[in-house]
Formats: C-alpha cells, sequence, structure tokens
C-alpha cells in the first residue's frame, strides 16, 4: 500500500520554510504504519493538513454543516494540542474549498496517530468502530463545551460557524 507515487505530497514555500502538504483523501487507503513511514521519509516537521469537506452544497443541510464545521474544528484542537504552532483557515461553507491547518510537529508518533484518526473519520474508513465513535463523541463534548471559552479556542472561527449552523437547523 506504500507508495511515494501514490501520497503526492507537495511542498510549499512559507517564510522560507518548506511545508509538506497533506490532503486526506490521499492517504484514506493507507494504514497507520504506512503513514508513520511516509512521514520518516519525508523529514519535515511543517505541514499544510487539507481536510475535504464532506460536500455539503444544499442551502438547507445545516445540521451537515454543523457537524462538518465542529469536527473540523474538533480536528483542529487536537493537532494544536500536539503542535509547536498552529493556524487554520476557515472556508466558505456552501463551497467546496477544503478545510486547511498549518502545523509544525516536531512528534511524529504522536503526529502519525492523530493523523491516522482524523484520516479515518473524515473518510469513513474506519477499522475500528469504537475508535470512531470515541471521536464523534469526544469531537461533541468539545462543541458543548467551547461556549464556556469560545474565544479563547484555537479554531474559534470554527466553531462559530457550526453553533449559526446548529441554531439554522433548530429554528427550521
Amino acid at each position: 500500500m506504500f507508495s511515494l507515487s501514490v501520497a503526492k505530497l507537495k511542498y510549499k514555500l512559507q517564510n522560507n520554510i518548506i511545508m509538506s502538504t497533506i490532503n486526506t483523501k490521499t492517504f484514506r487507503l493507507y494504514n497507520q504504519k504506512d503513514i508513520y513511514k511516509f512521514l520518516m521519509l519525508e523529514n519535515q516537521t511543517v505541514f499544510e493538513i487539507i481536510i475535504p469537506k464532506s460536500g455539503v452544497t444544499r442551502k438547507k443541510d445545516h445540521f451537515k454543516v454543523h457537524w462538518d464545521y465542529t469536527l473540523a474544528a474538533f480536528a483542529g484542537h487536537k493537532l494544536n494540542e500536539i503542535a509547536d504552532s498552529f493556524g487554520y483557515s476557515v472556508p466558505p461553507v456552501f463551497r467546496k474549498h477544503p478545510f486547511k491547518f498549518d502545523v509544525e510537529i516536531r512528534d511524529m508518533e504522536k503526529f502519525t496517530d492523530l493523523l491516522y484518526t482524523i484520516i479515518k473519520v473524515f473518510h469513513n474508513n474506519y477499522d475500528r468502530a469504537d475508535a470512531f465513535d470515541s471521536f464523534y463523541n469526544e469531537g461533541s463534548e468539545f462543541f458543548a463545551e467551547s461556549f464556556k471559552e469560545r474565544y479563547r479556542l484555537p479554531t474559534c472561527g470554527l466553531i462559530f460557524i457550526a453553533h449559526r449552523h446548529l441554531m439554522m437547523h433548530e429554528a427550521g
């Protein structure tokens, strides 16, 4: 399964630092060991993580939008916990633009574990239902707790959109 040609990794030069771009969709069939091997071969510490959205295009799919942005905010929050530096962009809601996270990470073991989980959760390709459910449950708890510190969270822009679309869903 592990193949450099399949990975299609690209590089960006940002502030004179080479940044490896990882599109999670490309890695959806990789196992955890192969992701780790790939990261070790790249020998990088700065990454742009691209997570495609679920493809919500109908303006009435407010709950799907809420869930997309909640899970992305939680994934970003988890990345921030292990990153030496962290940034993200907020994509337009009803466009195909993906979620993007810029991270500098030195602990490749933790990064591999988290990246593997993110890939499997966002691409519905999980081999263990309990871990899949755990990420969803933790994401839900994260969203509920986020209102206490909404503006101090590293992914507050994503939380804001998730909350707005939950309110629109509940209003009908």
